[in-house]
């Protein structure tokens, strides 16, 4: 029983990095995208 509830707590935590790495990467490229944008809007 404890065994099994720390194995979800893990997987939890495992699946809540991996979306917040995900989400990182997006903000990234959506910021890489809003500075070509302000680049080829400036030039």
């Amino acid at each position: 029983m404890y065994t099994r509830r720390m194995q979800r707590v893990r997987r939890f935590v495992h699946q809540r990095s991996v979306h917040e790495t995900r989400r990182r990467q997006r903000e990234a490229a959506n910021r890489e995208q809003l500075v070509a944008v302000v680049h080829a809007i400036v030039r």
